[in-house]
C-alpha cells in the first residue's frame, strides 16, 4: 500500500473518531439539557393535562408583509395559552405575529402550505416562541428549541391534527426550523479541524449552517417522511431517530468539505436509509 492510501485511510479514520465524539457529546448534552422533551405527548392516553386557554385565537384584520416572506402575517387580537403533558403553561402575548402555518419555506413543496383552522392556535404559539416579527416578546426564544418544536407537535395534536400529519410537520420543523444557541455549553479547545466538525454537532446550528444544500436538506427530509408514514413511530422515537439521522447528514457533510477524496458523490445518502 503507497504512502498516499495510506493517508488518506488514517485521514477517513480520524475524521469517523472525531465526528463520533462529536455525536457522543451531542447526545450527552442533549440528555443533559433537553431530556424533558421525552416526556409523554399530549395524545398519550394518560395525558389528560393538555388544552388551550382563550381558544380558538382570534386575529387582527391587520396584514403585515415581511420582505423575505411571501405570506401576510396577522397579529393575535387575544393572548393565547396552552397547557403541555407536563404541565408547563406557554403563553403567546396579544399582538403575537403568525402566518397560520410554522412550516419552514424549504419544505413547503413536500408538505404544502397548511391553511386549515386546526392548525392556527399551535402556530401562533409556536410563532411566539421562535417567528419572525416576534423577536421582541417577551417569551422569544425563552425556552430551547427542541422543547419549543415538540410544544408545536403536542399544541398540533390538541387541536385536532391526526398523529401522522403532526409528526411530519413536527419533523419539518425539527429540522428546517429555528434553532437558538444554549448559553450553558461552551465548545472545549480543539485543533481547528476537531473543533470544526464538533461544532457542526451543535444543536443550536442548523443543517444548512452545517454544509448541507438544499437539496441535501430536502432528501434527508423525504426520508424521514418515508419512515413516518410507513412506521407511523411514537414522538419520543421520532425525536431519537431525527437525532440519529441529523447526526449522519453532519458526518456526511463533514467528509463532502474536509476530506473529498473519501466522499462518494454517487451514494452520499446509503447512511439514511431505515
Amino acid at each position: 500500500m503507497g504512502r498516499f492510501e495510506m493517508l488518506k485511510i488514517l485521514g477517513y479514520s480520524s475524521i469517523l473518531a472525531l465526528a463520533a465524539c462529536g455525536v457522543s457529546e451531542r447526545v450527552e448534552r442533549r440528555a443533559a439539557n433537553d431530556a424533558a422533551i421525552f416526556y409523554e405527548p399530549c395524545d398519550a392516553p394518560a395525558s389528560t393535562v393538555c388544552a388551550f386557554v382563550n381558544s380558538p385565537v382570534p386575529l387582527k384584520p391587520v396584514p403585515v408583509k415581511f420582505f423575505t416572506r411571501k405570506n401576510e402575517f396577522y397579529p393575535t387580537a387575544k393572548p393565547l395559552e396552552f397547557i403541555d403533558a407536563r404541565g408547563q403553561r406557554w403563553v403567546a402575548p396579544e399582538l403575537t405575529l403568525t402566518d397560520g402555518a410554522s412550516i419552514p419555506t424549504v419544505f413547503v413543496p413536500m408538505i404544502g402550505f397548511p391553511t386549515s383552522p386546526e392548525f392556527l392556535n399551535a402556530a401562533a404559539m409556536h410563532d411566539a416562541y421562535c417567528g419572525i416579527g416576534n423577536e421582541k416578546g417577551q417569551n422569544y426564544h425563552s425556552i430551547s428549541w427542541q422543547r419549543t418544536h415538540r410544544m408545536f407537535y403536542d399544541a398540533l395534536r390538541v387541536g385536532g391534527t391526526s398523529a401522522i400529519k403532526a409528526k411530519i410537520m413536527f419533523a419539518a420543523v425539527y429540522l428546517g426550523g429555528p434553532r437558538w444557541a444554549d448559553t450553558t455549553f461552551r465548545t472545549p479547545k480543539q485543533n481547528t479541524r476537531s473543533r470544526r466538525l464538533i461544532r457542526r454537532s451543535h444543536t443550536d446550528i442548523s443543517l444548512l449552517q452545517s454544509g448541507l444544500s438544499l437539496q441535501e436538506l430536502r432528501q434527508l427530509f423525504a426520508v424521514v417522511k418515508r419512515y413516518i408514514v410507513e412506521t407511523n413511530p411514537t414522538i419520543q422515537g421520532l425525536e431519537s431517530y431525527l437525532v440519529v439521522k441529523e447526526d449522519q447528514a453532519i458526518l456526511l457533510a463533514a467528509q463532502k468539505d474536509d476530506s473529498p477524496s473519501v466522499h462518494d458523490p454517487y451514494a452520499p445518502y446509503d447512511l439514511y436509509g431505515p
